[in-house]
């Protein structure tokens, strides 16, 4: 996963169908390449589907700060360097530059989680409310890109 973040201003430069147009050095050719090999539609949307449903998840821990502080809760969730040092923001910003780069693989996947767990869910399941905040939290992020698929 890595690979998107270190190979990320490489690509700028490089159109959705894989023709880089500013470049000829063979290595940014050839990532691309293998970038678009690895990253089928297939493999893209399990990556989406994995990074919601399971780590975007609060676990035991986040669950306790949000009951016993809040602000704290709030404050120490995100901004600044903390993709760097914690595992949430960390794979929030891996979900935001994959959508980046791939949206229109992404946002139908996103659609279908969206419509997936929109109904009502028992209280008592906590799983389940997780796994619903999980997806809440992704189509927050992805809110600009969704901006025209979902209707209110």
């Amino acid at each position: 996963m890595l690979f998107i973040f270190i190979t990320k201003n490489q690509f700028n430069n490089c159109v959705r169908d894989g023709y880089c147009a500013d470049t000829k050095d063979p290595l940014t050719l050839r990532a691309n390449q293998l970038r678009q090999e690895f990253f089928t539609p297939e493999t893209l949307t399990e990556i989406c589907s994995r990074l919601v449903t399971h780590y975007f998840l609060l676990t035991p821990a986040e669950l306790e700060l949000w009951d016993t502080d809040p602000e704290s809760f709030v404050v120490d969730g995100g901004g600044g360097e903390s993709w760097k040092y914690s595992l949430r923001p960390c794979t929030e910003c891996l979900f935001a530059v994959i959508l980046h780069h791939f949206v229109e693989v992404l946002v139908p996947v996103l659609v279908e989680l969206m419509q997936r767990h929109h109904q009502p869910i028992d209280p008592n399941n906590l799983h389940a409310i997780l796994v619903k905040d999980a997806v809440y939290n992704a189509v927050g992020l992805a809110a600009f890109d969704l901006y025209d698929e979902v209707r209110t």
